[in-house]
């Protein structure tokens, strides 16, 4: 159940939302009646929430080229009539330890999570509605006190450069609304796409001993509902924000039992 959304004629651009939490976002500001461009690398994953949202608009394009940042915006703006929310859900990550992690990777992490967030935001400020607010999906692994994953130093580092690029924004213009929306553990999502299985389940157990595995994770459908909700009270109301909000599931961290069932069930799949 969610409370009632109505973004009837507003504007919105989502960025990564052809799979996972971004989907989830597309999806629950259609049905809020909001007009929607969505923007994706995968064409057939594309097509998939186009046509389980309805009208919306896709944009295939990957945000590393940095040219593409402000061709998005633009055909947006014209598709739409002009911006009155942006929200960044598109990331990327890998799974090695710093001392390993390929200068090649690093560059994609920080290019992906830090600089295409940073030209997007610049081309659709000129854009945005006087009300209009950016919402950008960080990560708890980013914040000081979110732990330290084994494998994933790059990410929050990424996600942390990310962190700070929004403060920037807020200290560059006081007069918009920069929410940093830092995200706990989350199912059904992309994150680990590129993640070797195995490796994987090798930090498992480490992460557990740290604590940092949690006993419940989000589903990506309700959590985009949420995000949706939270930019549609910001939109109703224009001279209130929420410059940091961290969204987590209810629970403890997973007991042993409990990680012991999940990974015997992962590989399971993988056979």
């Amino acid at each position: 159940m969610s409370i009632a959304t109505d973004l009837v004629g507003r504007r919105l651009l989502v960025l990564g939302g052809s799979a996972g939490i971004g989907r989830g976002i597309v999806l629950a500001a259609a049905r809020a009646g909001a007009s929607v461009a969505v923007v994706g690398r995968d064409e057939s994953k594309l097509s998939e929430v186009v046509a389980a949202a309805g009208n919306v608009l896709p944009i295939r394009a990957d945000l590393r080229e940095p040219d593409l940042c402000r061709d998005v915006v633009e055909k947006a703006v014209k598709s739409l009539g002009g911006l009155d929310a942006v929200i960044v859900s598109s990331a990327k990550s890998s799974l090695a330890a710093l001392a390993e992690e390929p200068v090649e990777q690093w560059l994609d992490l920080m290019t992906t999570n830090v600089i295409a967030p940073t030209l997007v935001t610049r081309a659709a400020l000129e854009h945005l509605s006087e009300e209009g607010v950016l919402l950008y999906l960080s990560s708890t692994s980013s914040t000081v006190d979110g732990g330290s994953h084994h494998g994933l130093g790059a990410y929050a580092a990424s996600k942390a450069a990310l962190n700070r690029s929004i403060q920037a924004w807020r200290t560059e213009r006081p007069d918009r609304r920069f929410v940093c929306m830092k995200i706990g553990d989350t199912g059904g999502t992309d994150v680990a796409r590129d993640f070797d299985l195995e490796r994987a389940q090798e930090l498992f157990a480490k992460w557990l001993r740290a604590g940092l595995v949690s006993g419940a994770v989000m589903d990506p459908n309700d959590l985009g509902q949420t995000i949706v909700e939270v930019a549609a009270l910001l939109l109703d109301h224009p001279a209130i924000t929420f410059p940091e909000l961290m969204i987590t599931p209810v629970g403890t961290v997973m007991a042993p039992d409990q990680i012991e069932e999940l990974m015997a069930s992962v590989s399971m799949r993988d056979h």
